[in-house]
């Protein structure tokens, strides 16, 4: 079974754990595919109705941001953020935007679970980080720590540096 990051991290080894699956059919394979919550299964079959995103592309976009951000990113027109996903495109990212646009209005949600992120730096913080690689939690965790340990006063490549080996740690 396959799960998103997110899914991953949140799962010891050995513990039992129920999940939603979603069963992916193809030529050469049977997959299944695990999550935690309908919200997250409902993104994810949202997004393999977007001509050119396979099972695979679905669940790097969801392992790179939460339902929430990722529906957030469609509904305002955040191409940049999409593209910042290994595999999706530009035009991908405005297909996803135009088709799913409607679709995904049910899945906003008032207040989003996602840390509140209080200074720029933060932000920027988390979003090279989420563009090497690490999944939005794990930046935004690893941003706030390094910026509350160092402050937003010292040079962005310290900054860097620090929440790398914060993130690389958990």
């Amino acid at each position: 079974m396959l799960v998103t990051e997110n899914c991953a991290a949140q799962v010891e080894p050995q513990q039992e754990v129920r999940m939603l699956v979603h069963l992916a059919v193809s030529d050469t394979a049977l997959c299944l595919y695990g999550f935690f919550d309908g919200e997250e299964r409902g993104v994810f079959r949202h997004l393999l109705q977007v001509s050119g995103i396979g099972p695979s592309s679905a669940l790097a976009l969801l392992s790179n941001a939460s339902p929430a951000a990722l529906v957030t990113a469609v509904l305002n027109n955040d191409i940049k953020s999409l593209c910042a996903v290994k595999g999706i495109g530009k035009k991908t990212a405005e297909r996803m935007v135009l088709e799913l646009r409607d679709k995904l209005k049910q899945f906003v949600v008032a207040d989003s679970p996602s840390p509140s992120i209080s200074e720029p730096v933060e932000l920027d913080l988390v979003k090279v980080l989420m563009q090497l690689g690490f999944a939005e939690v794990a930046a935004s965790k690893a941003a706030q720590k390094s910026c509350k340990q160092l402050g937003t006063n010292v040079e962005f490549e310290d900054l860097l540096r620090l929440s790398l080996s914060i993130a690389n740690q958990s």
